[in-house]
């Protein structure tokens, strides 16, 4: 053979082993499903890749299942997913059983809820129960006395809350209660306080401080005679606010608060409160309710305790603003205006959602309001559930709280809004609250409905109707 067809000859054979190799390049592409009854990829029965291919597998979830992601070469949540022919590939598709749901739940987006159960109080009822966001109950515990209104799980393992009595009381209101006891979760008292009586009733909320002195609200009556000195315009009796603080150890009163220790009024010129509401902003207008027939002038309705800088918040639903006092003051600084750490003694800290309470700048942004609580660690923000009560239309509104706590009579001092959130179906005029959850959704209370779990973005994730009124819900960890 001629010497140039035998170097034509190996070059061809040379392209042809060559082109051969580089067709040949392949990678192995192993499949699996996790549990195998979960789901199916596709395409099916892939083995293999070729240099530089690429391919998209796509996952798909049988009824009853959900697709969490890929793992193995690749740990990826995206689904459709692409590889690309340069690796070998072993991708397990993850699949989770769905829990089977109970028809009391409307919504469920397992990859938005926050997964921990919810404790629920149903109000004025006799039952408060860990409730599953499949909507099967978990440890339910069921009392020999109506709630009235709220009760808590504690650090250590029991339950505080707060009760009405067997027989009727001598007056009440909504979230009436009159009975303070600490349970074990079998039901044993292992502590009680009762203020029922003619001219006193404790009601709907109570807090442990960190000392184990329990803070609660309470509704006094003052006599008309007692009422009209203090510059109220009624014919009746009123019935005004005070907070407690009770040391278990002994029953005793060690510090308390009084609502009508600290009003102003610009009804009566001769009274010694008589002033201008705007200049005298850290003092309550006695007779901003002064038609509310009943005599329950203020109603608060909620209790929070701020540790970081000894503080007690109460929300107070007739005023549709939530009040600040400070609880480093002795007993008789609670009853002046001077002292404690800001300084104002029992007068106002801070107060917000109403101004026209004080003839203030600014606009209102509650409308009733129910279960002030905050939404961090640092006790900076605020969730609260404003009812909507003339407009029909509940609001959650989440607040960032002004630093320093100051008033001025000039000045617009509503705290900043920082996220609210409303639909056309959320009203209940009475009750209801909001918390945040672990994964940092909101979890409302619709008292007259049940439960929505809110994202940050506004997407609802799971909403839950209950064949029950619900005072409030609080987060597990």
């Amino acid at each position: 053979m001629p010497k140039l067809n035998i170097f034509y000859a190996i070059f061809f054979v040379l392209v042809f082993i060559g082109c051969s190799k580089e067709e040949s390049n392949t990678y192995s592409v192993t499949l699996n499903t996790q549990p195998s009854e979960g789901g199916q990829v596709a395409p099916a029965n892939l083995n293999s890749i070729n240099e530089g291919q690429r391919i998209t597998l796509t996952a798909t979830a049988n009824d009853g299942y959900a697709f969490t992601g890929w793992e193995g070469t690749l740990n990826e949540s995206t689904n459709p997913l692409t590889i690309i022919g340069n690796k070998d590939y072993t991708l397990t598709a993850n699949f989770r059983a769905l829990p089977q749901l109970t028809d009391e739940v409307l919504i469920y987006d397992y990859e938005r809820i926050d997964s921990l159960p919810i404790f629920a109080i149903e109000n004025g009822g006799t039952q408060a129960y860990y409730l599953n966001k499949d909507g099967s109950k978990g440890d339910a515990y069921t009392f020999d006395l109506r709630l009235g209104n709220d009760i808590t799980p504690e650090e250590n393992g029991n339950l505080l809350g707060i009760f009405k009595p067997e027989n009727d009381p001598p007056f009440t209101f909504g979230g009436g209660g009159g009975i303070l006891r600490e349970l074990t979760t079998q039901g044993d008292v292992v502590w009680e306080y009762n203020t029922i009586n003619n001219n006193e009733i404790a009601h709907h909320d109570l807090t442990k401080l960190p000392n184990g002195n329990v803070i609660t609200l309470i509704w006094e009556r003052i006599p008309l005679a007692q009422a009209i000195s203090l510059g109220a315009s009624t014919t009746t009796d009123i019935f005004l606010e005070k907070i407690v603080e009770i040391s278990p150890s002994d029953n005793q009163i060690v510090w308390q608060w009084k609502s009508w220790d600290h009003l102003v009024q610009d009804f009566f010129e001769d009274q010694n409160n008589f002033g201008n509401l705007r200049t005298n902003l850290r003092k309550i207008d006695v007779n901003y309710n002064h038609t509310q027939a009943n005599g329950d002038w203020m109603h608060a309705n909620a209790i929070t305790y701020d540790a970081t800088r000894d503080l007690i918040f109460i929300s107070v639903n007739f005023y549709h603003e939530v009040w600040v006092i400070d609880h480093s003051t002795t007993l008789q600084e609670a009853s002046s205006s001077t002292g404690g750490n800001y300084g104002h003694g029992g007068d106002l800290v801070y107060r917000f959602g109403n101004p026209n309470t004080y003839n203030g700048v600014g606009s209102p942004f509650l409308d009733n309001v129910h279960h002030p609580n905050f939404s961090n660690d640092e006790h900076t923000q605020m969730l609260l559930f404003s009812n909507g009560g003339t407009t029909e239309q509940s609001t959650v509104h989440e607040i960032r709280l002004p630093n320093p706590l100051s008033l001025d009579p000039d000045l617009d001092n509503s705290p900043a809004l920082i996220w609210n959130f409303t639909d056309p179906q959320l009203f209940n005029g009475k009750i209801s609250g909001a918390v945040k959850l672990s994964n940092g959704n909101v979890l409302i209370t619709e008292g007259d409905f049940g439960f929505w779990e809110v994202t940050q973005d506004q997407f609802v994730a799971w909403k839950y109707q209950g064949n029950a009124n619900f005072w409030r819900a609080y987060a597990t960890n």
